[in-house]
This record gives C-alpha cells, structure tokens and sequence, in this order.
C-alpha cells in the first residue's frame, strides 16, 4: 500500500487566498467562450486519464481498501468516472448549445396534478444500462410552461447577467458503505424551471 499522511486542516488565510482568486478570475471565465469552455472540460478529460489509477490507489489506501477488492470499485465510482462522466455531459450541452441554441433536455411530460416534468435520467442508453430501473425527473412549479423551459435553460450564455460569480458548493465525504440504500422504480426531485436543474 502507499503511505498516504494524515489530513491536516487548511489554515483560514490559504482559504480566503483562493477565494479571492476565484473572484479575480471569474470575470475572464463569464467571458470565456463555447469553445474555450470545451476546449479546457478536454483538457480535464485527458488529465483525469492520465491521474486516475492513482487517484483511485490513493484514497483506497487512505481508507484500508485493498486495490483488487469488490469495494475498490466504489472509488471509481465515485471519483474517476463520475467526474469523466460530468465532464462529458458539460462538453455535450456545450456543444448543442453552440450548434442548436439551447441545450439538450430530456422527455417532457405531465404530473398528475398537470405541472410540466422533464426526464432527466437516465440521460443515455449507457445510464440505462448501468442503472436499470432508475429514473429522475424535475416536476416544474406550477404556471411554467414549454416556453419558459426553453427560454430559461442556459441563459446565461443566452444573455448574460452578471460579469462573474463565485459560489461555495460543500460537500462532506460520503461512503455508501456506510449508508442504507433503497432503489425504487423512480425518483423525483422539484426545481423551480429548468435553470435550477
């Protein structure tokens, strides 16, 4: 195994230093064009293949998970290949965006109580595949209608609002060995339009 040392806290000023470069850099990022966006998700893509079984080695050693172990697949699973996964779909919006206007979205449809739902997984016939029976959908408040969906997904790229902004996305680290998981036939989350997605 590798020798991996214990975590230790960032102090507060490197944090408020890379915050306030996050700030100083978003500007020139909300400028930043489709295909300059592409272009750099590409470049993530290749460094992901080039940092990925090390990665995955890692942060199995760091938790006592031998490599050749059913349980290693989970830091696949959850490190490489959901950000492989997420990068793909950015460089796929961003390029429908770019030839079509707007970017893909899924089947719509009708609740019961009749708001607009949008299918959003699974997205692809791989999804559908890897996790048979799964499905997510955002149920739309009421009054929002076709229109609005369209006119509202993207549009920041549509008609910029704002020259650049910073938001603190937390996340605490998760392991769903240590969690209870059910699967059901469907899954819904609720969203305000589809900008919220």
């Amino acid at each position: 195994m590798l020798a991996v040392a214990a975590p230790v806290a960032t102090h507060r000023a490197r944090l408020d230093e890379a915050i306030a470069r996050l700030r100083d850099a978003a500007p020139s990022w909300a400028r930043a064009t489709i295909p300059e966006r592409i272009a750099l998700a590409q470049s993530m893509l290749r460094g992901i293949d080039r940092t990925a079984e090390r990665a995955v080695a890692l942060a199995c050693d760091a938790k006592g998970i031998p490599l050749d172990s059913p349980a290693a697949g989970e830091e696949w699973l959850g490190g490489p290949w959901a950000t492989l996964r997420m990068l793909r779909q950015q460089i796929r919006s961003l390029r429908s965006l770019s030839r079509h206007g707007n970017t893909p979205v899924g089947k719509l449809g009708e609740t019961i109580d009749g708001r607009l739902s949008v299918r959003v997984f699974p997205a692809s016939r791989l999804d559908q595949a890897l996790f048979f029976g799964i499905r997510g959908e955002v149920h739309l408040e009421a009054g929002v209608g076709d229109r609005e969906l369209h006119e509202t997904r993207a549009r920041f790229y549509k008609a910029p609002d704002h020259v650049g902004k910073v938001c603190l996305c937390s996340a605490r680290g998760t392991s769903t060995r240590s969690r209870r998981w059910t699967s059901r036939p469907s899954s819904s989350t609720r969203g305000r339009s589809a900008s919220s997605r």
